[in-house]
């Protein structure tokens, strides 16, 4: 028990030595004096000696760990490790000198603040007691006399106090109704689907919506600056910029590298000398973040300040960093940016970049463009009290701009040096997540060098999207012109922007559980102009991974393992379709890709190209991380996005995708967003119809033309065998519905109110005609007969030829003119109905019509057009879709006629097989007229076929570089995997078959004639006509001898190789024999 009881002693003792030794290095650091920081105590040997040795660090030590405190004055255990191993200190020696200064730097801060204020408390003490003594001689302005008295100026003061009182009420209750009426209400959302998801997230405990954001809540619109305030803005920016001209000139008294990262940041002792700044934040977790870099970017130094000035092109020109800004209000000179001397902006703007897991930064900044020099120009920012600025808090009170902006210097060939500084407070570290406060804290977080890094890549991005050719290294089966090339590109930026706007998730729930990081999940409703309404869940996580950003970039890029995790490939194989590059690196392209469906799905996309499915991927890798984004789309949308005739703002996409990141060592930090969006099919398949209409309305937009445009009616399709409407039957969606025909244009014309709108204008004659018809112009002849002779309607009629058969043809019946289609015929007469010989004319559906009359006979409800079954079957249900013809009500106008016009009136394009002979040299578009080559002299067009390969336009386009010339071809049939090069030549007989799972290309430049290539053997039969016979001219010199090198001559030409067949029969023979005698080595 004794020995216990020692044993015990000695263990209390050593406790209470080290208790004591804690607490004396506290007290010590507290009295002021700075011994504590240069010596260490410890107890040596403490079961037996009493001694305590103290260690005092050199002035190296000292020296370098003051260095190592500026930049970093919280380091983490690893960073102590390594102070430890270069300074040869203990683990505990480096970790209690770190607690004590900081508490010293914390005790200086405050007395420092302290003095400050007592400084300005005597200043504000002296300008109180002078203005108490101008008050006692002060007069009244209006009269001169003398001022009020106490108790009138007491009660004018409960006077104003009342006024106040009111106005604030009143602003508390509007402030109310903005918000209630801003506010999103997915409570009210009944759908079942909708109503499981959020009772799965609140099973959790959470609310989704309790962490709104600033532009959620609040509104920013640009207001009037009080006259009051604009002194002060001046003052401000004035300050600003002549110290950010002094931190471009002192390159080496206020900067000093960084000994962790070897980058360099300003000394912020050196700093606060010649600023005599104060810090914002007092907590010790905040801290000063400083840095710069230089660059020289290929663009017009005066483009680069525009973009500086426009909040819409500043968020275009940094779309990872800017994440929303907005102008909030503008002085200074109106003059062009060339001559701009001082431009000043109050300019509201969130940054956010890499992660959910990291916070954005929000400031309300002034910012001022001066011109100091012959090309050369300096923008400076600085944070200013937005309650100084606008009657809200829109800044973030955890981040304050210090003096921070570039330095733009013109240089030749267009382009422009550019040198960064980036300078400021932030008191947010706790709230960015540990996996990323390391980055965030460095340079490569907000710092300079991400802003210069962003310049360099969006600016040989705008350099690339503005070329008017499509460059050598880009190539593509999908997207045939430069226009098009363009609108990918724009749509690409606008996916990359739209997936960094979700990356901030507003309105967050987490779910720790999931993983280390968590996952973050988002809800939103989706109401952004040129998007689908519906309800978009947005999911995101993070983790780290040991391979280089290098390699997890090209592993997630490359197209043989994407399916592995890629779900939108459903793990089938995916196909790059083209490839348009972004920047100088081969890292920086967007991609379209396509998934390929399994043999034997039945998913085939030339039949159903709404339902098949492309990827439009942007990707990119820089000095600091990178990005993967990608997005879903259709086929027609597609088609439509690279048509280049629509705007990319008006075509809806969800983007998803990664952003790549170095955890500064050898891994990564990879952080993955996923969105759906819970919308109707029905939404798209309109958005995709409004944007091909508005396609075309576009190009019109600075002509000289009025363009009406509204909707026709949509009727119930029946169900045949019941003949009930199928959208009683549950049937909702678009396939339950239909157009009734084009005889619904009166009713509809009446209807929209169109047809008023035309009278009171003094219209008389409406042109209707089928939209795919080239040849349906306006004929001021025929116009001029209708007039003259007060005919109500006409029906534009043609000749019949065997390919228009099916066409209706104009009949009299019961004494009146009438239409007849081939739908009204019964079966045994249809083939009577097809014959050109007796019905030799049939409706081009070209008609004129008098507007009165429409009118009259809409009002009487008198247009009784026969009904048209057309029987269709839709996802195996048979249907009847009732609908009538235009043409059915010539027989209810009065004086109605038919006019025969020749076949140029009737040019339609209802396939690609049509658009192939109206975009060849067969046909010309003079001043809006489609005129026919007449260098063709036979009077028909030929005849062409192709494969559903080319069925669709987006297919079609991609299949030819150039359309071939075909005024002397008779016929084209072409089937399978066939692309045609640039300036092809097609004569006389063509037939191109390429067998499955090979390709055919024909070269730029080859003349056709008359050849069948048939790939399906690798057998191409050649066939020509010797003298004298078939359209071969006579020539009697002509023999069988040079018949047989007139034979070889023709292979050499063709390249048919050193060796060929010939195949002959009947006469044929003659040429077989003699290829046989004179040049049996071919053989």
């Amino acid at each position: 028990k004794c020995s216990q009881t020692c044993e015990l002693t000695k263990k209390n003792s050593i406790v209470t030595e080290a208790n004591l030794l804690l607490l004396c290095e506290e007290q010590m650091d507290y009295d002021g004096d700075g011994s504590p920081d240069n010596e260490h105590y410890t107890s040596v040997n403490a079961m037996s000696k009493e001694k305590r040795i103290c260690h005092r660090h050199t002035p190296q030590q000292i020296q370098k760990l003051e260095a190592y405190f500026k930049e970093c004055p919280h380091p983490n255990e690893s960073q102590r490790q390594a102070f430890c191993d270069v300074l040869n200190l203990g683990i505990d020696q480096v970790k209690f000198w770190f607690q004590n200064k900081r508490t010293q730097s914390k005790a200086q801060d405050e007395r420092t603040s302290n003095m400050l204020l007592r400084e300005e408390n005597e200043k504000l003490r002296l300008e109180n007691a002078a203005m108490i003594e101008v008050l006692k001689n002060v007069t009244c302005p209006p009269c001169g006399g003398p001022p009020f008295g106490r108790d009138d100026r007491e009660s004018n003061l409960h006077k104003m106090r009342l006024e106040n009182s009111f106005f604030k009420t009143e602003r508390d209750s509007l402030a109310a109704a903005n918000n209630k009426n801003q506010q999103t209400m997915l409570d009210s959302l009944t759908s079942v689907q909708r109503q499981q998801t959020f009772e799965a997230l609140t099973s959790y405990g959470m609310n989704p919506y309790n962490q709104p954001s600033s532009l959620e809540s609040q509104t920013i619109q640009p207001q009037l600056l009080p006259q009051m305030d604009i002194p002060q803005l001046s003052e401000t920016a004035a300050t600003a910029v002549e110290e950010l001209k002094r931190l471009f000139r002192t390159d080496e008294a206020l900067w000093v590298m960084s000994s962790i990262d070897r980058t360099y940041v300003i000394d912020q002792e050196s700093y606060e000398k010649f600023s005599h700044s104060v810090k914002h934040f007092r907590n010790l977790s905040a801290r000063v973040e400083s840095s710069k870099d230089i660059t020289v970017v290929p663009i017009e130094a005066t483009s680069l300040i525009d973009m500086f000035l426009d909040s819409e092109k500043w968020k275009m020109l940094f779309p990872t960093i800017v994440n929303e800004a907005k102008t909030i209000h503008t002085l200074g000179s109106e003059l062009p940016i060339n001559e701009n001397c001082n431009v000043l902006q109050v300019i509201w703007e969130q940054l956010h970049i890499l992660s959910p897991l990291v916070p954005p930064r929000e400031f309300m900044i002034v910012r001022c463009c001066q011109q100091i020099g012959e090309g050369l120009w300096i923008i400076a920012d600085v944070s200013q009290d937005s309650q100084h600025i606008v009657n809200s808090d829109q800044a973030s009170p955890s981040c304050y701009k210090r003096p921070s902006g570039c330095l733009i210097r013109s240089f030749p060939n267009a382009h422009t040096e550019v040198r960064w500084i980036e300078h400021v407070e932030v008191d947010h570290t706790a709230d960015t997540h540990k996996m990323y406060r390391e980055l965030v804290s460095g340079s490569s977080g907000y710092g300079a060098r991400r802003w210069i890094v962003t310049l360099e890549r969006m600016c040989e991005r705008m350099a690339l999207s503005s070329i008017l050719i499509m460059p050598a290294t880009d190539w593509s089966e999908t997207i045939p012109t430069v226009e098009g090339r363009r609108s990918v590109m724009k749509l690409g930026e606008r996916m990359l922007k739209i997936f960094n706007e979700m990356l901030i998730m507003s309105g967050k729930v987490e779910f720790p559980q999931q993983s280390k990081c968590g996952v973050r999940i988002s809800i939103r409703m989706n109401k952004e102009p040129g998007q689908l309404p519906g309800l978009v869940v947005s999911a995101a996580s993070c983790l780290s991974i040991p391979l280089t950003p290098l390699q997890v970039f090209n592993c997630l890029r490359s197209d043989d393992t994407r399916h592995q995790w890629d779900v939108l490939c459903r793990g089938n194989a995916i196909t790059e379709t083209a490839r348009i590059f972004t920047g100088s690196s081969g890292t920086n392209c967007i991609n379209l890709l396509q998934p390929t469906p399994l043999w034997g799905t039945g998913q085939n996309m030339v039949q159903e190209p709404h339902k098949k499915m492309m990827v439009l991927q942007e990707c990119y890798m820089d000095a600091l991380g990178g990005m993967i984004v990608y997005s879903p789309l259709d086929m027609a949308t597609m088609s439509i996005a690279a048509s280049g005739e629509v705007d990319p703002l008006n075509i809806p996409i969800l983007p998803s995708g990664f952003t790549i990141s170095s955890d500064n060592s050898e891994g990564t930090l990879l952080m993955l967003a996923f969105q759906i969006l819970n919308s109707d099919e029905n939404s798209k398949t309109r958005s995709v119809s409004e944007i091909a209409v508005d396609r075309i309305v576009e190009k019109y937009t600075n002509a000289n033309v009025d363009i009406h445009t509204f909707n026709q009616s949509k009727y119930p399709r029946v169900v045949a065998d019941e003949f009930v409407p199928w959208p009683s039957k549950g049937k909702t969606d678009k396939d339950g519905w239909y157009p009734p025909g084009h005889g619904d244009v009166f009713p509809s014309l009446m209807n929209s109110g169109k047809l008023d709108a035309f009278l009171s204008q003094g219209k008389e004659y409406v042109f209707v005609a089928n939209s795919d018809n080239l040849g349906a112009i306006v004929d001021l002849k025929i116009l001029k007969h209708l007039i003259q002779n007060k005919n109500e309607y006409c029906m534009e009629v043609t000749p019949k030829t065997l390919a228009d058969v099916k066409g209706g043809t104009l009949i009299s019946y019961e004494g009146k003119v009438q239409l007849l289609e081939i739908a009204q015929v019964p079966d045994e007469h249809v083939n009577e109905f097809k014959s050109i010989e007796k019905f030799k004319i049939f409706n081009t559906n070209n008609l004129w019509v008098n507007l009165k009359a429409i009118k009259k006979l809409v009002e009487a409800d008198a247009l009784k057009m026969e009904i048209i079954p057309n029987p269709k079957e839709v996802d195996g249900v048979k249907v009847l879709q009732l609908e009538t013809a235009a043409g059915a009500a010539i027989r209810f106008f009065d004086n109605a006629i038919g006019v025969n016009v020749p076949r140029s009136r009737f040019l339609p394009v209802k396939a690609t097989s049509d658009l192939l002979l109206v975009q060849s040299d067969l046909y010309t578009l003079v001043d809006g007229f489609v005129i026919r080559n007449s260098a063709r002299t036979n009077p028909s067009n030929p005849t062409i076929e192709l494969g559903p390969e080319f069925k669709k336009v987006f297919n079609f386009l991609s299949r030819f570089k150039s359309i071939p010339s075909i005024v002397e071809l008779d016929s084209l049939k072409v089937s399978g995997d066939v692309y045609f090069g640039s300036s092809v030549v097609l004569k006389g007989k063509v037939t191109v078959t390429a067998k499955s799972g090979t390709k055919i290309e024909i070269p730029d430049g080859a003349v056709i004639e008359n050849k069948e290539m048939i790939d399906e053997f690798e057998i191409y039969f050649l066939l020509f006509d010797r003298a004298g016979y078939g359209e071969s001219d006579a020539h009697p010199s002509r023999t069988v001898k040079t018949d047989t090198y007139d034979i070889e001559e023709l292979a050499d030409k063709l390249q048919i190789g050193p060796k060929f067949h010939v195949l002959g029969m009947s006469l044929g023979a003659y040429p077989v024999y003699g290829c046989l005698k004179y040049i049996p080595h071919r053989y």
